[in-house]
């Protein structure tokens, strides 16, 4: 898999949790901790991002998506554990983690 491939699907990963954050935010009714968890997942993204872009071996570029993919994982089970009823916040944080554990199965 390129290296562009990647960024690109790590980018849309993160056009789609920044959707999802923005409407966490806006809704006081979603539990704290799930916020917590999507706000660690997004900082974790901005980080991916730049390791990324500056990675200059293929090890390094699947440990940062695996370590990406702990983070999807952790969101996950905070979607499924905290009481999230808002549709459009369970479907972007399911998409994104499955998206993160397909890339991740695909650079190993």
């Amino acid at each position: 898999m390129q290296r562009s491939e990647i960024m690109d699907q790590v980018r849309h990963i993160d056009e789609v949790l920044q959707r999802a954050s923005d409407v966490a935010q806006r809704d006081a009714s979603v539990p704290p901790e799930f916020k917590r968890s999507l706000d660690a997942l997004g900082a974790q993204m901005v980080e991916a991002r730049r390791e990324l872009n500056n990675a200059t071996d293929d090890a390094r570029i699947v440990q940062c998506i695996d370590t990406l993919e702990a983070f999807g994982d952790r969101a996950k089970h905070a979607c499924e554990h905290t009481g999230v009823t808002q549709p459009e916040l369970r479907s972007a944080v399911l998409q994104a983690h499955s998206e993160l554990s397909n890339l991740k199965h695909r650079l190993h």
